[in-house]
């Protein structure tokens, strides 16, 4: 995967709403999430990519959620590192605390 790593990427497709997640983070001093959303590739409909869309404040639930055929621009990573500072992510309960790509996945899955 290093290949890929870090590479500018378009792709085609739409967002997932129903499966987004909403990681625990602040930003400077300010309680938020950061928000994760299923991207679904118009090409490979089995596939798709976990976008990081941005940051919001806690409490906000009205903000824009783009629909139908949309085209991202990113740069691909590998989500963060893992430690034993990261508190768990309680996956059933939907709360997460840390971007573990393979809990998102299956999650989004």
């Amino acid at each position: 995967y290093q290949d890929w790593m870090y590479k500018p990427i378009r792709a085609k497709g739409h967002f997932d709403h129903s499966k987004e997640v909403r990681i625990h983070r602040s930003k400077t001093g300010e309680r938020g999430y950061l928000c994760v959303t299923p991207f679904i590739l118009d090409d490979e409909p089995r596939k798709g990519l976990l976008v990081y869309r941005g940051w919001l404040p806690h409490g906000m639930e009205d903000y824009e959620k783009p629909t139908g055929e949309t085209e991202v621009e990113g740069v691909l990573t590998e989500g963060e590192k893992i430690t034993k500072l990261h508190l768990e992510n309680k996956i059933k309960e939907n709360d997460w605390y840390s971007v573990h790509l393979q809990e998102l996945a299956t999650h989004c899955d």
